[in-house]
């Protein structure tokens, strides 16, 4: 195989390698920052850096493709940009190792149920708890008993909490339609529901408020 072959299906391979950290970095960003120092800094450097040496590849790969005449001073650049990218993806891999978080798996972890009166309530008071324990391998499921309308805007708190949950790792989250601040009014039907909900999820642990709140929902 010629040599500016070599050279253009290496070019080839690089620009893929990092579009793939890009992506990946990309789709990962929750992950990322729930189990990262200084993820959002990390973040950003991976994606910049990524996409620098993304550009200056293809712009390579358009020199070799069009046969364009390669200055002594281009095929400087070329090996530099290749080492220097290696260099510089070793030293962000380093550092995305030393900054994880590391939580230990609990042998036999268990099933928890959070529930909350109105969406932020669990991520607020538990969510710490409740992503450390996720991450140990506890199944965890919430409810969150009315859509929060008096606190803010109805049409998008219960796709916050939905967010929330899926940032958190939860395996499921239910969102009811109960009047907010109106709780005490419908007893029964949420004792009701929180029976069924305890009997089908068979929790080990029950996360919800405070008999000391002051919230009259809570």
């Amino acid at each position: 195989m010629p040599s500016s072959d070599i050279l253009l299906l290496g070019h080839i391979v690089t620009t893929l390698s990092y579009f793939g950290i890009v992506v990946i970095t990309f789709f990962r960003q929750k992950s990322l920052q729930r189990t990262t120092r200084y993820s959002t800094a990390l973040f950003y450097i991976i994606i910049s850096v990524g996409m620098i040496f993304e550009i200056i590849n293809l712009i390579f790969i358009t020199h070799d493709i069009f046969g364009h005449h390669k200055p002594q001073l281009m095929s400087d650049l070329d090996g530099i940009a290749q080492y220097f990218g290696i260099f510089v993806l070793s030293v962000l891999l380093l550092v995305l190792s030393t900054s994880k978080i590391i939580i230990r798996p609990k042998y036999l972890a268990g099933r928890v149920l959070a529930i909350g009166a109105h969406p932020d309530d669990i991520e607020v008071s538990v969510g710490g708890s409740i992503a450390k324990m996720r991450d140990a391998g506890y199944t965890i499921h919430e409810i969150v008993m009315t859509k929060g309308e008096k606190g803010g805007d109805v049409g998008a708190r219960p796709g916050e909490a939905r967010s929330g949950a899926e940032f958190l790792g939860l395996e499921g989250v239910q969102v009811l339609d109960f009047s907010d601040t109106c709780l005490a009014e419908d007893v029964v039907n949420i004792v009701t529901i929180l029976e069924e909900a305890i009997s089908k999820i068979r929790p080990d642990i029950i996360f919800t408020h405070s008999k000391n709140d002051l919230h009259q929902d809570h």
